[in-house]
């Protein structure tokens, strides 16, 4: 039986097509019912967590490195990277400047890297499926230069 006001279906053809042409408006509402939903029901620590996942997804990345996040206020100048992949795994080093504080930038990376799968090792280093990312982190007059280096994890012998 036909919705009053509905536009008749041509035959063969499914019931909801706005959820078939667009699957990710559908995805998006059933992900904001849930959020709502959660912290309305006491579930804010899971509406963080989410805040926190789609925060990642709407994050900048450097040009010359798609995974590495690039903090916001931080410039990336694509031309001064240097990448090569080899056998054993990329070297990466790139480096990224702003009138930003250092904390802040420690703040960033300590909080967005886990979520990208990075292990913290200790003083501004991180692991992940066998490699090994720095940061080295200068304050001149005011303006923030943070060094990355991305490369293959050494592996001690037992």
């Amino acid at each position: 039986v036909p919705r009053r006001g509905a536009l008749p279906r041509p035959a063969g053809r499914p019931g909801r097509p706005l959820d078939l042409l667009v699957p990710a408006v559908a995805a998006v509402m059933r992900l904001t019912r849930r959020v709502v939903g959660g912290l309305a029901s006491g579930g804010l620590a899971a509406g963080l967590l989410l805040s926190a996942q789609l925060a990642v997804a709407q994050q900048q990345f450097f040009t010359a490195v798609a995974d590495l996040p690039l903090m916001p206020g931080l410039a990336d100048p694509a031309d001064a990277a240097l990448v090569f992949d080899a056998p054993g795994g990329r070297i990466v080093e790139l480096a990224a400047t702003g009138a930003v504080a250092a904390a802040a930038v420690r703040e960033f990376y300590g909080a967005t890297l886990p979520q990208l799968g990075w292990q913290p090792l200790g003083g501004d280093r991180w692991s992940r499926e066998g490699e090994e990312l720095g940061l080295e982190i200068e304050s001149t007059a005011g303006v923030v230069t943070v060094r990355f280096s991305i490369a293959p994890r050494a592996v001690t012998a037992p």
